[in-house]
């Protein structure tokens, strides 16, 4: 099994390009554990010719991917998916047609090629996307994410945009499907992931009490059974 990440021309609407697959059937069904990260992301199941949209809530989500699988994704920044976002958070969505082509043609045409070839048929529709309104350039949820990456409070982020925080809800809820707590939680939590708890959380308490609240595990326990230690703000952890 592996997992690759490739970053897009489109930096402004794209995480990432990543891809999943089995180079041969595994022994026992594989679980994927995906951790919130506020981000889209555009699923296609390539070996069943389907895709779905999807994003986790503010808690790590299971997903039994099976022995034998090829998935493709583009991941998209927070605030840029256009669609209806409450039918997705913390679930998935499925597709039958993006940017006005059938779902399963897209994957057929995507199981042929190598995930280097994959790209530029990716990058592709996130321009098709992006022209149908579907994607959207959103520079205020990042420029929430930054703040929030700072500052300690809803409130303090709220006067750093000038802002009041009813205001803020409004548009952060509108652009995400998240509120700017739950936000500001899951930026938090990712950043643990890249420093140093002791810059986020009053103390080693409050850290490993938010940290079981979105992994069900405290610190320790998730980093010898994924052996992860570091990782970038989109981080998702293979089980």
């Amino acid at each position: 099994m592996s997992y690759r990440e490739a970053t897009a021309a489109r930096a402004d609407l794209v995480c990432c390009f990543w891809e999943l697959a089995t180079g041969a059937p595994l022994p026992e069904n594989f679980q994927y554990i995906v951790l919130p990260d506020a981000c889209v992301d555009l699923v296609f199941d390539l070996r069943r010719g389907e895709a779905v949209v999807m994003t986790p809530h503010i808690t790590s989500q299971k997903i039994e991917l099976g022995t034998d699988f090829r998935y493709v994704g583009i991941r998209l920044w927070p605030g840029v998916y256009r669609g209806e976002l409450t039918q997705i958070i913390g679930g998935t969505l499925d597709i039958d047609e993006l940017a006005g082509e059938k779902v399963s043609l897209v994957a057929a045409r995507l199981l042929e090629l190598t995930f280097a070839q994959q790209q530029a048929e990716l990058a592709a529709m996130v321009e098709r996307l992006a022209a149908s309104g579907l994607l959207k350039n959103d520079a205020f949820t990042m420029q929430f994410i930054e703040f929030a990456s700072k500052l300690h409070s809803v409130n303090d982020v709220a006067r750093r945009l000038k802002m009041s925080e009813r205001q803020l809800r409004r548009r952060v809820r509108q652009a995400t499907g998240f509120s700017p707590r739950e936000l500001l939680k899951i930026v938090n939590f990712q950043r643990t992931f890249a420093g140093d708890w002791t810059e986020i959380y009053a103390d080693q308490s409050h850290y490993i009490h938010s940290f079981r609240q979105i992994t069900r595990r405290t610190p320790g326990q998730y980093e010898r059974l994924y052996n992860v230690r570091n990782s970038q703000y989109n981080s998702n952890a293979p089980g």
